[in-house]
């Protein structure tokens, strides 16, 4: 009996942790492009920043200092703090070498949902050229828009993390796993399509 209650209370302990964890994420550029040769360092967890300039952290709440570092070199400090059941959202503008940050936390689905923008061109990876008319769908939402006859597109949505699909008679169906929204940020994002088939794009 007694072990049962412990189980019970370690299980109680679990979803309380998993319920006050927050998620913490970075964009990063330098010179106004995604920085992909950094690497940000939260309590030993160290992770490098994606092509599309973004890491993300899961964090409980307190008080924490991110180390940035570029090419194995100290870059520099960002120090932030969340509570509990709190996000946050970093972008730091490495400007002359040095980070300059801005942090905003926020309570996920505690306030009317801040919006970005994803905007960028669809290019043939046979010709070069602009694709046209392609729809670019969000999953999950009734958020629609279509490439016009340059192959631009731009998709205003709440900040979060997406999945976008691309739909062309010609080009085939597409998918952009885990797109990124960063609250009063516009993303830029060329894609490359290919006839060679249906599948995932994986780089942008």
């Amino acid at each position: 009996m007694n072990y049962q209650k412990v189980l019970a209370g370690f299980v109680a302990l679990i979803a309380s942790m998993a319920l006050h964890a927050g998620e913490v994420v970075f964009y990063i550029n330098e010179d106004g492009q995604p920085a992909s040769t950094i690497s940000v360092a939260i309590d030993g967890d160290k992770k490098l920043v994606q092509q599309s300039g973004f890491v993300v952290f899961d964090v409980d709440a307190g008080s924490y200092t991110a180390k940035l570092n570029q090419y194995g070199q100290w870059l520099g400090d960002v120090e932030f703090a969340v509570g509990e059941g709190e996000s946050a959202e970093i972008r730091v503008d490495i400007l002359g070498g040095e980070p300059v940050s801005s942090v905003n936390v926020f309570t996920p689905g505690g306030e009317e949902a801040a919006t970005g923008s994803i905007s960028g061109f669809l290019v043939s990876a046979e010709t070069g050229g602009a694709v046209t008319n392609a729809r670019l769908s969000v999953e999950g939402t009734d958020i629609a828009v279509s490439s016009d006859d340059d192959g631009f597109f731009e998709l205003n949505m709440p900040r979060g993390e997406y999945n976008i699909n691309l739909a062309h008679p010609n080009y085939g169906n597409r998918s952009m796993q885990g797109v990124r929204v960063f609250a009063g940020l516009g993303i830029n994002m060329n894609v490359e399509m290919s006839m060679s088939g249906d599948g995932v794009i994986e780089e942008m």
